[in-house]
């Protein structure tokens, strides 16, 4: 997968100020307590547009290349975007039930399976849900292979989660091993 890097600003104010000549596409945290600001970084041809995320800052953000680089998916926070940058605008926005923690699989059209604090989630190219695992908080993870992880959950089971269908069972032991 092929990530982008971002720029962290000081403040919100002195990154909207430098970039008020720009077409803007801003990425606002849900959440309260926003205080990280970031610019992701883009290549020259979209000189003029600008991906803006306020942020809380629990983790840093991550994003994607799509389609020959004409659109992205990033996470932030608790939620995930996909955004064309040719047209300027956001195909969708999802909003997880916990903190972003790392894409498992991605494809060229945007269908996206997130792992988060408090499960995984498989999206559509068009944002819609195509599975959800509920879990407890997730403490850590080992993907078995390419079509299973393993979660570690606090206080509960351990899962096997099948990343092609989300159908999950419980493991007996807690051992990652």
């Amino acid at each position: 997968m092929n990530h982008l890097k971002f720029t962290e600003w000081a403040s919100g104010s002195e990154m909207l100020d430098t970039l008020r000549d720009k077409h803007l596409i801003s990425l606002r945290s849900g959440a309260e307590g926003v205080h990280k600001y970031y610019e992701l970084y883009l290549p020259a041809q979209y000189d003029d547009l600008k991906v803006v995320i306020f942020s809380t800052g629990h983790r840093p953000p991550s994003s994607i290349w799509l389609e020959a680089q004409s659109k992205v998916i990033l996470a932030c926070d608790s939620s995930v975007h996909k955004i064309d940058l040719t047209t300027e605008r956001v195909e969708y926005s999802k909003q997880l039930t916990g903190a972003f923690y790392e894409f498992l699989r991605i494809d060229q059209t945007g269908a996206c399976t997130v792992l988060h604090q408090l499960g995984i989630l498989c999206i559509a190219p068009d944002g819609a849900t195509t599975w959800s695992v509920d879990t407890g908080i997730v403490e850590d993870f080992v993907c078995d292979d390419a079509d299973w992880i393993r979660l570690t959950i606090l206080d509960e089971q351990s899962l096997d989660v099948n990343l092609k269908t989300g159908v999950a069972t419980e493991r007996q032991s807690r051992d990652l091993r």
